[in-house]
């Protein structure tokens, strides 16, 4: 599954591409997958899932309609799964889909003083949430409570997150280069990457997106 710009998903079953087509053609920022293979989407103004249709072909199924307004929803950037709950990371608020019950509630970030939200990422058992002026977050219980050292990248805009190793989540930033936080201690290093590579991810190849490909491998 790809997500596009102007074509909604794209989806290739081994022979074909096909287009998945998603309400209204938003530009699609997040996919994500569950163990019985159902599709979350993320994208402008818009998430839901992709899930098989009577014939076995992929089809889309929009919850934006659950939402009272559909604005608040703006960018949905990042999708996170923890047990039947499904988080889809808006600008200013959550949106929790439980695949169970097939209900949708809110969390307003706005409450706890988040505004500008750029990540979320399931770390063992952490959900963590990026923020532009607060820095580092962590979901918990139903609010946004602060994760020790995560003061560390106020203003520091997180494109990246990243799982490490048991306590450790790779961190990039699009103006100040990579780093390793600790989420226990509340440890931030950059030496575990060349300092020339740092400075130029800091000035002409700023970071947009990353992958953990294997343990030791991160594009």
């Amino acid at each position: 599954y790809v997500g596009d710009q102007d074509r909604g998903v794209i989806f290739y079953d081994g022979t074909k591409w096909t287009g998945i087509e998603i309400r209204n053609n938003p530009r699609i920022h997040a996919l994500a997958a569950d163990s019985r293979g159902i599709v979350y989407v993320g994208g402008a103004y818009e998430f839901g899932y992709i899930q098989p249709d009577e014939k076995g072909s992929p089809e889309y199924i929009t919850l934006t309609g659950r939402v009272d307004s559909i604005p608040e929803i703006q960018d949905v950037r990042s999708i996170a799964q923890i047990g039947d709950d499904i988080y889809f990371q808006g600008t200013r608020n959550l949106f929790v889909y439980n695949n169970v019950s097939d209900s949708v509630h809110k969390i307003n970030l706005a409450q706890f003083g988040v505004f500008a939200t750029l990540r979320l990422l399931k770390v063992n058992d952490k959900l963590i949430i990026s923020d532009n002026n607060l820095g580092l977050l962590e979901v918990k219980d139903g609010k946004i409570v602060p994760l020790r050292g995560g003061g560390f990248f106020e203003r520091k805009p997180i494109t990246v997150i990243l799982p490490f190793d048991e306590s450790r989540i790779l961190v990039g930033t699009f103006f100040s280069g990579l780093f390793l936080y600790d989420y226990n201690t509340g440890i931030v290093s950059d030496d575990f990457v060349d300092g020339d590579l740092n400075e130029k991810f800091k000035t002409i190849a700023n970071i947009y997106s990353g992958a953990r490909i294997s343990d030791d491998l991160f594009a």
